[in-house]
Parts: C-alpha cells; sequence; structure tokens
C-alpha cells in the first residue's frame, strides 16, 4: 500500500508509510531500549541491595589491596 504495487491510492499511501514507520521505530525501540533500561534498573536494585555491606568493606577491601607483598618496599609504615 505504501510504495503502490496494487494502485497508487491517495487515501491509503500514507496510511500506510505511517504504520510502516511506526512499526520500524517501534521494533527499533523494543530491541535496543528495553534491554538497556532492564540493565539499568538491575543495577540500581544491586546497589540498593548492597548499600550497607559496601559501606562496611570499603577500608578493608583499601587495606586487602595495599597489604600485597609486592607493594611493601614502596609504602612506608604507619609506626
Amino acid at each position: 500500500m505504501a510504495f503502490g504495487p496494487g494502485g497508487k491510492s491517495i487515501f491509503w499511501a500514507p496510511l500506510a508509510t505511517a504504520i510502516m514507520w511506526g512499526l520500524a521505530f517501534a521494533t527499533f525501540l523494543i530491541l535496543s531500549m528495553v534491554p538497556a533500561y532492564y540493565a539499568i534498573f538491575d543495577d540500581i536494585g544491586f546497589f540498593i541491595r548492597n548499600r550497607k555491606r559496601r559501606k562496611a568493606n570499603i577500608l578493608k577491601d583499601i587495606d586487602a589491596a595495599f597489604d600485597h607483598s609486592d607493594l611493601k618496599p614502596y609504602i612506608k609504615s604507619k609506626k
């Protein structure tokens, strides 16, 4: 209907073109934006669920990172 293989119609061609582009746009939106939003909301939920644990382990993680044997010669002792 949009390209007129069965005969060009003044009334049906704009309608068919709008439907065709609407379906193309909706397909693009569904296939690209929905997975992105799902990943974003999943990350937000992960941060909310692990907020308390993250705050408690920050200092332990920092000390563990600098407690590596290869770094000992380069770090001054706290004493």
